[in-house]
């Protein structure tokens, strides 16, 4: 298996990986083959963060599949990082992300929609 060895996150590791996965197909019958990490963005397009995409392949209950997964991390420090903590950024962009987008997918099907072509 690929376990690809990044000293800027020395917690990202396939146990990680496992747990995140378990959470994501709810439930534990899975077996993670390999994963890597690539970069999420372009570098300067994001002015207080580092973007880096996830991509997992893995076995779940016997069916081979491969997911992406999006790790957001501050790359601001000093002054500016105790700012953005302060003004509290990231927990509002995790409740964005964790509520807010939940809750507009979940009414998106009772609007009528023109036909996408």
């Amino acid at each position: 298996m690929s376990t690809p060895q990044d000293e800027t996150f020395p917690w990202l590791n396939s146990e990680y990986i496992r747990t995140i996965l378990i959470k994501y197909e709810g439930h534990e019958e899975l077996k993670l083959n390999s994963w890597n990490v690539g970069s999420g963005s372009q570098q300067g397009e994001n002015f207080a963060a580092v973007i880096n995409r996830i991509t997992v392949n893995y076995t779940s209950k016997g069916i081979q599949k491969t997911t992406k997964f999006i790790l957001k991390s501050s790359s601001a420090s000093g002054a500016v990082s105790e700012l953005l903590e302060g003004l509290g950024v990231y927990e509002r962009e995790v409740f964005t992300y964790e509520k807010i987008h939940r809750e507009i997918e979940a009414l998106l099907p009772t609007f009528k929609m023109a036909p996408r072509y």
